[in-house]
């Protein structure tokens, strides 16, 4: 879909990569799941297809979850706002999709069972052209 696009925005702020891991070099950033040897803290991902709006566009919903353990819910909350005015009203494109706009649709602490696990969750909807409509009527 345009989960590339993501991660390049995401790992392109110095302020977030500041404040996660790196994993094999790059920013501890994932899309889809999180490797069993990813140390923490980290941003973990997932792009859901939520609905066909119209033959020419699509609704997604984004989740992005931030885990740390034992630093602090201020950094926490930190890079939620980071994120949340990264991508808020931002556009991407993508090989399949055309102006992917993000639209923030809530942000909170998750309480964890384990009382060092910090974790925050933040949910977005998106809308998208779809690129195969579009050059249909093109031809």
């Amino acid at each position: 879909m345009f989960e590339a696009e993501l991660y390049k925005v995401l790992s392109s702020e110095k302020q977030i990569i500041s404040l996660i891991q790196n994993y094999r070099g790059k920013p501890a950033i994932f899309a889809g799941g999180v490797p069993g040897d990813a140390d923490l803290p980290y941003i973990a991902f997932d792009i859901a297809p939520s609905i066909a709006a119209s033959p020419e566009t699509m609704k997604f919903n984004i989740m992005i979850d931030y885990w740390e353990r034992g630093q602090s819910r201020a950094n926490a909350a930190q890079i939620a706002q980071l994120i949340e005015n990264l991508l808020d009203m931002k556009a991407l494109e993508s090989e399949r999709y055309s102006c992917v706009r993000f639209f923030i649709f809530r942000s909170s602490f998750i309480p964890d069972p384990d009382p060092r696990v910090i974790h925050y969750n933040l949910q977005f909807t998106a809308r998208a052209g779809r690129k195969t409509f579009i050059n249909s009527l093109s031809n």
